[in-house]
């Protein structure tokens, strides 16, 4: 599996290479793919491994079990909100029981508190929006300056366009 480095660029030696990137370019611009999906797989690895070499493709790195051991995967896809976490897609998983526990007792507290958010900044946005600031008072920023961002600096020579 390899994925097209867009970022880069080089001036191809082989004809084979120059055939296969361009093929990339016009069928895999951004997704993975691999050398079975095209039709002559002799020229494609061999244009391949100059692309590799010139850093224009990354290669995937190929993953292999542990011999006699079981592997899941399982995939979903997950909304994130300021409020919650909620998944979207996906089937419902099976019961999995494990062996080992967890004894730290911080990652036990992170794991106690869920994916709901709550709603306590909000309340406080409120509450201070009604009362006037005063010179002393913590919540309001010093300048109006510090509670907005810095203006990203422009590259040389696109300033004015």
């Amino acid at each position: 599996m390899y994925k097209r480095a867009v970022e880069q660029n080089y001036n191809l030696k082989m004809q084979a290479s120059r055939a296969l990137f361009s093929e990339i370019n016009r069928k895999y611009p951004t997704m993975p793919f691999s050398l079975r999906a095209f039709e002559d797989q002799k020229r494609a690895r061999l244009g391949i491994t100059e692309l590799v070499k010139h850093e224009l493709v990354d290669a995937y790195p190929v993953l292999y079990e542990k011999q006699g051991e079981y592997v899941a995967q399982f995939k979903f896809t997950a909304l994130l909100t300021p409020s919650q976490t909620m998944k979207l897609t996906g089937h419902p998983l099976p019961f999995v029981k494990s062996d080992y526990t967890i004894t730290d007792p911080g990652i036990n507290s992170l794991l106690t508190l869920g994916t709901k958010r709550s709603s306590k900044k909000k309340s406080r946005k409120k509450k201070n929006k009604g009362k006037t600031a005063t010179p002393g008072d913590a919540a309001a920023p010093a300048t109006p300056a510090a509670a907005e961002p810095a203006p990203a600096a422009q590259p040389e020579g696109t300033q004015g366009q």
